[in-house]
């Protein structure tokens, strides 16, 4: 597994060579917010302050690292530090490879890629969007890592959210709906098609000084299978 993901980042990393003609771009920021919910799922229920830094060789091409940790001091102490690597295919095409590592608040082996105990997990995604079009549609796949079947076997489950958006005067707003199509018992806990994760984020800048504005974002994420329902205020306290 350790040299399929060397494997794949020096691909991307070439892939980023070729298509970056003009000087390299570098974003950094900060986010702080009161919980931390991924695809309809609690990773942390506290406050977790989430730093990330991009890489932008060209238009078309970007990889980074991207982090979330809890702020508050409690049992539940989950980590994570994933790695990304974006390639524009067409205007409305993007594809995705992140490997996520998560760990708890013990001392995290980052270099563990054992089949069985890795905290790693690698996700494929293509995703359909425009700034222009309020449609998205992003389909994902987990191909490495730490999502197996009853038999050890890689269950590749896969995650499907449609979303629609609007950009209007006052906010921006999108909608969603997030459906796993199989079985996935250890990795997103159905064991059929399930829908996991719907809901509504709304998104509003407000200035604070001539220099610095401050986005915000509210999410409303239900998760109809698992019966939860999760309200997420996030701020962008820094960006550059």
């Amino acid at each position: 597994m350790k040299r399929i993901i060397l494997l794949i980042l020096v691909f991307f990393l070439c892939v980023g060579n070729i298509y970056g003609q003009e000087r390299e771009k570098v974003n950094l920021s900060i986010d702080l917010a009161n919980n931390f919910i991924w695809r309809g799922m609690a990773t942390n229920k506290t406050p977790v302050i989430q730093p990330s830094v991009t890489f932008l060789p060209e238009n078309r091409f970007a990889f980074g690292l991207w982090a979330s940790t809890p702020i508050i001091p409690t049992k539940e102490k989950i980590h994570e530090v994933d790695i990304f690597v974006d390639v524009l295919i067409t205007p409305f095409l993007t594809f995705n490879i992140t490997d996520y590592f998560v760990c708890d608040d013990g001392v995290p082996n980052y270099f563990n890629f054992g089949r069985d105990t890795t905290g790693h997990t690698v996700d494929a995604q293509l995703l359909f969007a425009h700034e222009n079009f309020p449609l998205k549609v992003m389909v994902s796949s987990i191909f490495l890592g730490n999502d197996l079947n009853d038999k050890g076997d890689n269950n590749f489950s896969t995650y499907i959210e449609f979303g629609y958006g609007k950009i209007n005067k006052y906010f921006d707003w999108d909608i969603f709906v997030g459906m796993v199509p199989f079985k996935s018992v250890n990795f997103y806990d159905v064991d059929k098609f399930s829908i996991i994760n719907t809901g509504i984020s709304v998104y509003k800048t407000f200035g604070i000084t001539k220099n610095y504005s401050l986005p915000l974002s509210l999410k409303l994420s239900v998760n109809p299978t698992h019966k939860n329902v999760f309200l997420t205020l996030s701020a962008t306290i820094f960006s550059i």
